[in-house]
């Protein structure tokens, strides 16, 4: 999955021509990096697997898939509910919870994760993208693109 959605991200941007969109990027990888970094500060061991050729190598707590799952749909709900332009803005939000909802379950499912480490994986991508999201709202979107149209460089990508 980690090549489907590497591939999906750089055929967006390149379609979409978006600094908000490498921003948006970055801070996605910029939150699986926070919750790897817990995970070895941490070191909660994972579940024991019924399977024992399931079991991973790496520690639980946070779940990184819960932290960017939740921090694509929440940063992605921000987006949405800002943007006057989104035709059925409500249902696309149903389906970005619902499938956000469905990658944290099966991490408890498939007993890669406990309960407490896709929660606390999950509040940690919530807070990281409401962070982010502010953060591009309040400085980067008012300020970049008068400073990129001043010098000149990456004309034509900022919206």
């Amino acid at each position: 999955t980690r090549e489907i959605v590497i591939t999906c991200t750089f055929f967006t941007i390149i379609y979409l021509r978006s600094i908000h969109m490498v921003y948006f990027t970055a801070s996605a990888i910029a939150a699986t990096l926070v919750a790897k970094a817990l995970k070895n500060t941490i070191k909660q061991p994972r579940p024991f697997p019924s399977n024992k050729n399931k079991s991973k190598k790496s520690y639980g707590m946070p779940s990184s898939h819960s932290t960017a799952i939740s921090f694509f749909t929440s940063y992605l709900t921000c987006v949405v509910l800002v943007t006057r332009t989104i035709p059925h803005k409500y249902l696309l939000l149903i389906v970005f919870h619902c499938f956000s909802l469905s990658v944290i379950w099966s991490r408890v499912r498939l007993q890669h994760h406990t309960r407490a480490q896709v929660i606390a994986g999950t509040l940690l991508g919530v807070f990281l993208a409401i962070v982010s999201f502010l953060v591009w709202i309040c400085y980067f979107s008012t300020a970049l693109p008068p400073l990129v149209q001043r010098i000149g460089i990456l004309n034509g990508i900022i919206n």
